[in-house]
């Protein structure tokens, strides 16, 4: 049997693959080796010589069938015939592989100059699973203390927990409104907002009423956002806009940037973390802060607004390419082991140039 596969990379291994079916009936082993078809005029292709037709780059499976227990008094043996069959069997399939137009890999990079702290201060450490008990928080609180983060993103409930904790230090307070799914009257909100600042807020993240927004209700909207900025703001804090966009079209998110630059928002943001999206086959799936929003959203947003990237950003690298795009914060909950990946690199007090590739 012969068939095309696109590349030799449709198989994951060199060595062997082995697969299930959902009835766990049999197994399936594929074993990958290089091989040279014969020439197509039936002669051995020598150097030099010139194929006549597609002459294409191939190798060879060998698919190895395991049959279960309750199928091997059924298989008759190839030694006998008569006694209990081997419980494997296998073929082989020759598979071409057609040429492939020529591409280049090469990503665009952007270099800069980064520091320790420069790192540190772009971190707001999220400390809002539902599940995490005050022991947690607190734990939590010790390393964007010791870490030196930007802020403590918690619980609105958590407020004078937080600043009892940093005392001291430069770590603001950041709790969360109409979290996690904007579904808040306005009214509640800007009570939420209120309150959170008379406690000592410094920073405030809200979610937009998402199902408005996916209306093209924007003057609900503004309203909203406006009367939450203003109320965050009088008090002396800043607000951080949360849009969901995984919920959202590029002319959603463009909208929002541009209602939150007309207000003079501090930030806006892509993402909760708890966004997922049902799939039709009824997995949940969740993309986060990914490239294409970021840019959006840094190309729609006025000069003075920030963007604070959420959701996905777990490593250094990934800390490390949203800078490159123009994020200026994160909300991460690996902040620890991001800093000290940092430190293992020769990032510290000093500048130091790093280079990053940028996806398309």
């Amino acid at each position: 049997m012969v068939r095309s596969v696109r590349s030799i990379d449709d198989f994951t291994s060199d060595a062997c693959v082995t697969k299930h079916s959902d009835d766990k009936s049999h197994q399936v082993s594929l074993f990958k080796e290089r091989y040279s078809p014969p020439h197509p005029s039936g002669r051995t292709k020598s150097s030099g010589s010139r194929p006549h037709g597609p002459f294409f780059p191939s190798f060879r499976i060998k698919i190895h069938r395991i049959y279960p227990s309750t199928q091997r008094s059924s298989v008759k043996s190839s030694r006998t015939g008569t006694e209990p069959g081997p419980i494997s069997d296998h073929r082989s399939i020759t598979c071409f592989l057609p040429p492939q137009p020529a591409h280049s890999t090469t990503m665009p990079t952007v270099k800069f100059d980064v520091t320790l702290k420069d790192l540190s201060k772009m971190i707001d450490v999220s400390l809002l699973h539902p599940t995490m008990t005050d022991s947690e928080i607190i734990l939590g609180l010790q390393d964007a203390r010791t870490y030196d983060a930007a802020t403590a993103c918690v619980k609105p409930y958590a407020v004078t927990m937080a600043l009892e904790a940093l005392e001291g230090t430069t770590v603001k307070v950041c709790p969360v409104i109409g979290f996690p799914a904007g579904n808040s009257t306005t009214a509640v909100k800007v009570y939420e907002a209120t309150e959170v600042v008379k406690e000592g807020a410094q920073e405030v993240d809200m979610v937009i009423n998402i199902g408005k927004a996916l209306s093209g209700e924007w003057d609900y909207v503004s309203d909203e956002i406006k009367q939450i900025n203003a109320a965050v703001t009088d008090g002396g804090a800043i607000l951080k806009v949360i849009f969901e966009t995984d919920y959202l079209q590029d002319s959603h998110i463009i909208r929002l940037c541009e209602i939150c630059s007309s207000f003079g928002v501090a930030f806006v943001k892509t993402s909760t973390g708890y966004g997922f999206n049902k799939q039709s086959n009824g997995m949940y799936s969740y993309a986060g802060a990914t490239n294409h929003n970021l840019k959006l959203m840094r190309k729609h947003s006025s000069e003075k607004v920030q963007i604070k990237a959420a959701g996905g950003v777990r490593t250094l690298d990934d800390l490390l390419r949203v800078r490159a795009l123009g994020v200026t914060r994160v909300g991460a909950t690996a902040t620890k082991e991001i800093l000290q990946e940092a430190v293992k690199r020769g990032i510290g007090k000093d500048p130091k140039t790093v280079e990053v590739e940028i996806p398309e």
